[in-house]
């Protein structure tokens, strides 16, 4: 597991939570190659009770979750949205 400066002396709950900004949630995963870590239980304290570990990172994921994959997914979810139907292909 690569450490960044400043993590040696650090708790795996503190440099977790250093690496996601300052606050974990459920599922949030950290990305220490070859691994990733990921949050399984967070304590009232907001300390990181229990992590996981994944030996094969979900290298799938971008930084971001589109709201529309293409121009035929937003027409679709504005035709749900006002409550017209689907052109037929």
């Amino acid at each position: 597991m690569r450490l960044q400066p400043g993590e040696e002396e650090m708790s795996v709950s503190q440099m977790m939570i250093g690496r996601l900004g300052g606050e974990a949630d459920y599922g949030d995963r950290v990305a220490a190659a070859p691994i990733e870590l990921i949050v399984r239980e967070i304590g009232l304290d907001g300390a990181i009770v229990s992590a996981g570990l994944s030996l094969v990172p979900d290298r799938g994921r971008g930084g971001q979750i589109p709201l529309f994959f293409s121009r035929r997914d937003l027409s679709a979810a504005l035709r749900r949205l006002f409550g017209r139907p689907a052109k037929e292909s």
